[in-house]
Parts: C-alpha cells; structure tokens; sequence
C-alpha cells in the first residue's frame, strides 16, 4: 500500500488553478474504485484561500469531488471561507480512506524565506529529510549531508567511472577524441556528433542561450541510440540498479550549458528523488555555478554535486568555455523500496489507463 500524497497547491492571481487537482482528484477516485493495488491511502491538497468568496475554478472542484466521494475536510484559520465552510459541510460521507482538502491561512506562498524551503510543483511526501544540498562545496572536503550511506555510496560510483563517462562523452556525443582536452566553445565537435535531444518547445521559458541535451533517459524511457554511443555510461547507470529513481519523472542525460546560457529559477515537481551531478568539463573561470535553495555552488570535475530540485534552482554560465555534466536521478533514500514499487505501480497503472502520457 502506498502511502498519502501530499500536494501543495498555489494560487495564481488571486485564484486556484484547479485542473490538475481536478485531473489528480478523478484518478484517486478511480483509483479506488477499481480496488488497484498499491493505490495510495490518501491525498492531502494544501490550498491557501484567502478571500472571502470561492473563484469559480474552486467551485467546480467542490462540485467535482462531491459525488466522487472524496472526503473534504477544513483546517479552520482566521482567513476561512465562509462559501467553502458550507459547501463542505453538505457533503456526504465518504467511503474512507479518501483524499483531504485542507484550508489554511497558515500556508505561505510568498515569502522572504521561500528559497530556504522545498517548492515542489505537484506533490510532496512529508517527513523526508531535506536540505538544497547534499554535498559539500567543491573547494572542503568531501561530506555527505547526515553521512547517509546511500548517497554516499551513489557518488563513490559515479567518481570511480569519471574517466569512463568523459571519454565516452568527448568520442561518442562529441565526436571527437579523448585526447583533446579543452573544448573552448563546443566548435571542435565532428560530423559524427550526436545530436542533441533537448526540446525547446517544451522547455522554450526554461532557459537563455544554448543548452544541449544527449539523453539515456527521458520520462523513465531510456534510449537506445545512446546506449549504443556510450556503452559504458549506459552500464554504470543500469548498475545503480533500485537506487535510480524509475517513474515517468526520471531523467538521465549528458547537460551541455554553452558559454553565456543560463537556466531560470524552477523547481522539480515532487520530493522523491534527488539529483546527481557528476561534472565532465568545467570552466576554468569562477563565473559559473548552480544555486539551490539560499546556496550556491560551483562544479569540480570528477567529483558529484547531489541537491535535492524540490528547492527553487538556477544555474549559469558567464564563461567562455562549456559546461558539461552527467545528470542523473536517485531515490531519496527516505523512500523505502516497499514504497518505491507502489509509487512505480500507481505510475504504471495510470500510464496504462492513459491517465498520464507515455
């Protein structure tokens, strides 16, 4: 059984953008009513209301989850809405267990502290442990956040495979060969470079400048073609075994930032997982870096980077030279592998009933 999901859901403009609770709200209930197994036992909405008057998305949300019956049930605060207060309360029983909605003015948005706390745009679970950065900065000695021996032994991987990894990504994605040691602008690629995946239809308000992707895994697909290119990375990612985060939000790829690109403010969409950084190619110069919650960084070549993207994050590169590291994601190693296999299969079910896109 899958534990209780958890989703902090923002206002925009003074209204509640409601259509993925509603989409979220009908699967949960479908979910349940169709007995699958490992089905989560709940789902929390956290929704700060504060007006007096619910906006019409909100109506539509009640008057949806009425007749599903999906248990609402009200946080009370000073800033309680007296038109939610009577709807929920005309609500029938619900067949427990069921998902909650809570009301509270307690729940900030906007704050000074913002970049000091996780923002996860769908879901989160509480009760994991969670800092921006999982790592200490390149220039003091090694540490692992909690010295978690789960992380820990992830980085020990990874670094043991750096020479691997780069040389597969100068000859095989670059196209040129392992001997050249500076790649000043990315122009000594061959003909035979791959080319980059990335898609700037979807992640066109992502960034600024050139960022190139060569990926192994998008979505939790992996691809062939790359495996083909750099076999060696390909294995040292499939070694890691349960420890890779596999559900439709798990990503594998080689990250090119060009000189003078930059990637905006964003955060990921759920707390389950963390984020590996093991950098190939560096700039020489200072002036680039990955900031993380109120943290900043910047890469050493050899050695893993690990931040929890639940924290807003940016990062850029104001040099002249590329930036390259192999991203890849593992589960936060709070989620017990009981959990793990039920989350896999709530996604899988959902993929299946064309609930989610493959």
């Amino acid at each position: 059984m899958c534990m209780g999901l958890i989703y902090c859901c923002g206002r925009r403009n003074g209204t509640l953008s409601s259509s993925l609770i509603k989409t979220q709200a009908t699967n949960f209930c479908l979910l349940r009513k169709n007995s699958v197994p490992n089905a989560p036992r709940s789902i929390t909405y956290l929704i700060p209301l504060h007006h007096t008057l619910l906006s019409p998305d909100e109506m539509q949300l009640v008057s949806l989850m009425r007749p599903c019956q999906v248990r609402l049930s009200l946080a009370a605060s000073t800033t309680s809405s007296p038109s939610l207060c009577r709807m929920l309360s005309t609500v029938n029983p619900p067949l427990p267990p069921s998902a909650t909605v809570v009301e509270s003015g307690r729940l900030v948005t906007t704050t000074a502290s913002n970049a000091t706390r996780p923002q996860p745009t769908m879901f989160s679970v509480l009760g994991l442990r969670s800092q921006p950065f999982w790592t200490s900065p390149s220039s003091t000695p090694r540490r692992i956040a909690y010295d978690d021996p789960y992380v820990k032994s992830v980085c020990e991987a990874a670094e043991a495979a750096y020479g691997d990894i780069k040389e597969e990504y100068m000859s095989g994605v670059m196209g040129v060969g392992s001997g050249l040691q500076n790649l000043d602008t990315g122009s000594t690629a061959s003909s035979s470079a791959l080319p980059s995946d990335y898609s700037d239809s979807e992640h066109s308000t992502l960034h600024k400048g050139q960022w190139d992707w060569h990926s192994y895994i998008q979505r939790g697909a992996r691809f062939p073609a790359f495996a083909e290119r750099c076999p060696k990375t390909a294995a040292f990612i499939d070694s890691l075994g349960p420890k890779l985060f596999s559900t439709p939000f798990s990503y594998c790829f080689f990250s090119t930032l060009h000189p003078g690109a930059k990637i905006e403010p964003h955060s990921s969409s759920m707390n389950l997982r963390l984020r590996v950084h093991l950098p190939l190619i560096v700039p020489k110069s200072s002036k680039h870096g990955i900031a993380c919650g109120a943290s900043e960084r910047t890469w050493e070549e050899g050695r893993c980077t690990v931040l929890d993207d639940s924290y807003v994050h940016h990062v850029f590169n104001d040099t002249e030279e590329p930036r390259v590291v192999l991203l890849f994601d593992i589960w936060h190693p709070d989620i017990v592998e009981e959990e793990r296999r039920s989350i896999e299969e709530m996604f899988e079910y959902s993929q299946k009933m064309g609930w989610m896109s493959k």
